[in-house]
């Protein structure tokens, strides 16, 4: 049917945020919809929930999967039982605003592109913050402006499914050839990226509508010794994709930029013993000798208080985050209180997120300092072969 929109909702266990989910979705201006739940073997109420809704409007149909067959078996089994000339993902723990798929088709319509993509808004215990714009809002695809796409592609453009509309032919060709078996790492950049580098035309938005909800639960918060083999599936298919597109070396140099930094970050979540940081800070003279209190404890806090423990340029007095309890040796944020200290350095890689952070620090604003974390893949890059590796350690 001409402009259906399916919106296809994975499901697994997430009770206490999916009715949220689903009332976003109803409430959109754009009607013309067709809502796919996929229900993959939840053992909470989420199934209840689904069916419970499907009752109450027409739009709605809800598979039960037996068992839990993983987010990408979850999206196939949507696409497949769905008839929508155009199609997208939300993730049953997130949210949308109500003019959401009204605006992208709006775009899609009027510049005639196969997918386009807006920002995110990162909803986290006590904050939120909308993703940093890195590029031009615009169109881009296979003959406009894809030399300048490709450099953001692994440096702040979101490659999740979840914040764009796809034309269905897109999803068919990309998203189907995918292995059930890497759900949970990089399930969505293995065919998000190739759709998009293999577009004619694609249209980035700026605007922010879709409320991303990190939580403990989360299953890409979850790492294990299974994530090296996924991730090796996922490598494959890139470069599959790689020889079947014939990318350019371009492209080619910032898939491996991912890659070499995916192995990083796998390393580093599944043992706690690695002493090598993902992450670090150009020392300023404002931290030497000081006693800080490092805010943050996600990738980039986790990576940064290795770097400064290994630098040894000033004393780590009170780590802190607002969801302490998911990391061992963190504490909650009210013990800043208590504690003698010359600055509090906020750890996130997120310029947004370091001053809602600041916002939410009112009392010791003036103590507040924020540096840009780089990326050590970027240390180690072409561009810096020639700095010496003393001059950080």
């Amino acid at each position: 049917m001409d402009n259906l929109i399916s919106v296809i909702v994975p499901i697994y266990n997430v009770e206490k945020y999916l009715e949220q989910c689903i009332e976003s979705i109803i409430a959109q201006t754009y009607f013309r919809l067709e809502i796919i739940l996929v229900d993959d073997g939840s053992i909470d109420n989420s199934g209840k929930i689904c069916d419970e809704y499907r009752e109450k409007d027409s739009r709605i149909k809800v598979i039960h999967h037996k068992s839990n067959l993983g987010t990408v078996r979850a999206r196939k089994t949507g696409l497949l039982n769905s008839t929508g000339n155009i199609v997208t993902f939300l993730d049953g723990d997130d949210w949308i605003d109500a003019k959401m798929y009204e605006k992208l088709f709006e775009i899609m319509d009027k510049y005639e592109v196969d997918i386009v993509t807006s920002i995110f808004t990162i909803e986290r215990k006590g904050y939120s913050y909308i993703s940093d714009v890195k590029m031009d809002e615009g169109i881009y695809g296979l003959k406009i402006g894809k030399d300048m796409f490709v450099e953001y592609i692994f440096r702040g453009f979101s490659t999740s499914a979840n914040n764009k509309i796809f034309k269905r032919h897109v999803v068919m060709q990309h998203m189907l050839d995918i292995e059930d078996e890497i759900y949970g790492c990089h399930d969505d950049t293995v065919w998000v990226v190739p759709a998009l580098l293999e577009a004619a035309r694609f249209y980035i938005s700026n605007e922010s509508f879709y409320h991303y909800r990190t939580h403990n639960e989360s299953i890409t918060h979850k790492y294990s010794s299974r994530w090296l083999e996924k991730l090796n599936l996922v490598i494959l298919h890139l470069t599959e994709c790689s020889e079947k597109y014939n990318w350019s070396n371009k492209i080619k140099e910032v898939i491996n930029y991912f890659i070499n930094s995916s192995v990083i970050n796998s390393i580093l979540h599944i043992s706690n013993n690695i002493l090598f940081p993902s992450y670090f800070i150009d020392i300023d003279k404002r931290i030497i000798g000081k006693k800080i209190v490092l805010y943050g404890a996600g990738k980039v806090g986790y990576s940064l208080y290795l770097f400064l423990k290994k630098i040894n340029v000033c004393d780590i007095v009170l780590w802190v985050d607002r969801i302490s309890d998911r990391y061992e040796g963190v504490k909650d944020v009210k013990f800043i209180e208590n504690i003698n200290f010359d600055l509090i350095l906020i750890a996130v890689l997120n310029e947004n997120a370091a001053g809602e952070i600041v916002k939410s620090l009112a009392g010791y604003k003036e103590k507040c300092l924020w540096i840009q974390p780089k990326s050590m893949i970027d240390y180690f890059s072409e561009e810096n072969k020639n700095q010496k590796i003393s001059s950080i350690y």
